[in-house]
C-alpha cells in the first residue's frame, strides 16, 4: 500500500514538473516574439526613406541582425526570430541608388 502511494505521489511530481517547464517555455516564447516584434518595428522606424541602405546593412551587422539582399527586386530583408518554429518578424525595405526608398514589417508565421 505505501508502495503505490509512493509511486503516485512520484509520478505526482513528474507531471507537475512537466507542466511547470511546458508553461515556462510558453512563457519564454511570448516573451521572445513580443521583443522580436518590437525590435523589428524599432530597426525599421530608426532609417527613414532616404537613408543610406549601406547604413542599415552596416547597423545589422553591428547588432548580429539576420539580414540578406534580394538583387533582382532591390530589396534586402532584416529577420528577428521570434523563437518558436519558423516563426519570424522582419524590416522589409526596397532600395533605389543605395537609398531606402519604401519600408515596412511583415509577421510570418509557419
Amino acid at each position: 500500500m505505501r508502495f503505490i502511494r509512493l509511486f503516485f505521489q512520484i509520478i505526482g511530481v513528474f507531471v507537475g514538473v512537466l507542466v511547470l517547464l511546458f508553461a515556462l517555455f510558453m512563457a519564454w516564447a511570448w516573451n521572445k516574439s513580443k521583443h522580436a516584434s518590437e525590435d523589428s518595428v524599432a530597426f525599421c522606424a530608426e532609417f527613414p526613406v532616404g537613408a543610406p541602405v549601406a547604413d542599415m546593412v552596416a547597423a545589422a551587422q553591428k547588432r548580429l541582425i539576420i539580414h540578406r539582399e534580394d538583387k533582382e527586386d532591390h530589396a534586402y530583408e532584416f529577420i528577428f526570430p521570434t523563437g518558436i518554429g519558423l516563426g519570424m518578424e522582419k524590416c522589409v525595405i526596397s532600395e533605389r541608388g543605395g537609398k531606402v526608398s519604401a519600408k515596412k514589417t511583415i509577421s510570418q508565421e509557419d
